[in-house]
């Protein structure tokens, strides 16, 4: 919803009244000469009647007044009905030096604010008001304001970023695997077994964002990564991205779609490539709360020394988040998704459903620190035996994690990431059974054009 021209009316109005019932022309006689006392008369008659021209004009003469807040309301007022919003910006950026809290002022501020297209700091002046619960006509105002500045504040900032980043790490169960010695009567070899090792990882990050319009853009990104473990050398690994994502900010939300192709590979021969899609829709339900539902497909293969395995996938889930009013600094979100997992060609044991519930908060100490904590609950039913012969059963795999992690940003491009990780896997065939933690540290710089 645009504001028209009789809201905008409406808004001068009532607010000319609020700011000029007090103000008494006593109090303009004792501050101004016997000599400009027309000119006040003038430029105070011409405001009531409209003329904004002219009243900024008579302003003008009386500059010696700057800094007096009887004086800067009015010439701020004038300013803005002239069309000089830079100067109206001035005054009342000086009336608010000594009255912070002053809410009329504020709140022309803000209007001049959105006429100048600072819509990002117009957008924080606005929510200041109605942060204050203000009447329910101001804050219906101030509502289309907001509306209006999603509108027509484009979020979409064309740039190129490159980042490189390097980690440096443990992890107790680097393979995921069993403490088991023996299964079904076989010995198992040791890169069955749970092996923990120090890691150090690179990583290189390519990324161009593309402006379409005011509302949309594309996004194009490739990274490069490794890891090396040192006392694990056949869980080396390399992978290689690339991505794109369109995104359209809509009313009350935005539109995402996401297409990305991988190829792993791991010094053990595990490797595995992949093609997915994701398309998302984010819906602003208020200030503080807001629903995503989503739905992810994809295309996978892996591949080991004994088989090749087609994969396709599919995830239907939505996100809930909120902001507590109480708690500006964190975001709490709520996940919940079922998916399916089946084989292309062939039939396999690793057909599956799955169903996964994940609970995170995002706390913002201050503008370059931030953590993030997650905990998630995963749990996989296989629709076919495994090993049939020796299990009639069906496999059932559950997985618990938490995760925790700090973002500091030393300076615009250079930062530091802090993690720490735990999972543990339970299943009724013993092999698939496991606990894994692991920490790691991060360094990243980054340029950006």
């Amino acid at each position: 919803m645009s504001i028209n021209n009789q809201t905008k009316s409406s808004i001068q109005k009532s607010v000319k009244t609020a700011l000029f019932l007090t103000v008494s022309l006593v109090g303009i006689h004792a501050q101004a000469t016997s000599s400009n006392e027309a000119i006040w008369q003038s430029a105070y008659q011409h405001f009531q009647t409209g003329n904004a021209v002219a009243c900024y004009q008579d302003m003008q003469a009386l500059n010696y007044l700057i800094g007096d807040v009887t004086y800067d309301k009015l010439l701020g007022l004038c300013a803005q009905g002239a069309g000089k919003n830079d100067q109206a910006l001035l005054a009342y950026n000086r009336i608010l030096e000594q009255q912070a809290n002053n809410a009329e002022i504020r709140l022309e501020r803000a209007r001049v604010l959105y006429n100048l297209n600072m819509y990002a700091d117009a957008k924080k002046e606005f929510k200041w008001l109605l942060d204050r619960n203000p009447p329910e006509g101001a804050a219906l105002t101030i509502k289309k304001y907001l509306t209006a500045i999603e509108r027509k504040d484009s979020k979409i900032k064309p740039y190129t970023r490159l980042q490189i980043s390097t980690s440096l790490g443990h992890d107790d169960n680097v393979n995921s695997a069993t403490d088991l010695n023996e299964f079904l009567g076989f010995t198992l070899n040791e890169a069955s077994k749970a092996s923990s090792s120090f890691y150090y990882g690179l990583g290189l990050i390519a990324e161009r964002n593309v402006k379409l319009s005011k509302r949309s853009r594309l996004k194009f990104s490739t990274s490069l990564s490794s890891k090396s473990f040192q006392d694990a050398e056949f869980a080396n690994q390399e992978l290689i991205l690339a991505a794109v994502n369109h995104k359209t900010y809509v009313i009350g939300g935005a539109v995402d779609f996401d297409l990305f192709a991988y190829r792993q590979k791991v010094d053990s021969e595990f490797n595995s490539r992949g093609v997915l899609f994701k398309a998302a829709y984010q819906k602003v339900l208020s200030e503080r709360t807001s629903i995503k539902p989503y739905l992810r497909a994809g295309a996978l293969r892996y591949a080991n020394n004994i088989a090749v395995k087609d994969v396709n996938q599919y995830v239907l889930g939505t996100t809930l988040s909120h902001i507590p009013y109480k708690s500006k600094a964190n975001i709490y979100s709520l996940d919940f998704s079922i998916g399916h997992d089946y084989p292309v060609f062939t039939d396999s044991n690793f057909e599956a459903d799955f169903r996964t519930i994940s609970l995170s908060q995002r706390h913002k100490f201050s503008n370059n620190l931030s953590a993030y904590t997650q905990l998630q609950y995963k749990a996989y039913e296989y629709d076919m035996p495994f090993f049939a012969n020796s299990f009639p059963e069906a496999r059932d795999d559950d997985y618990l994690s938490v995760t925790t992690n700090l973002n500091w940003k030393v300076s615009n491009n250079f930062s530091l990431s802090p993690k720490l990780s735990y999972r543990e896997a339970s299943s009724n065939v013993d092999l698939f059974s496991y606990d894994r933690w692991f920490a790691e540290i991060s360094a990243s710089y980054q340029w950006v054009w």
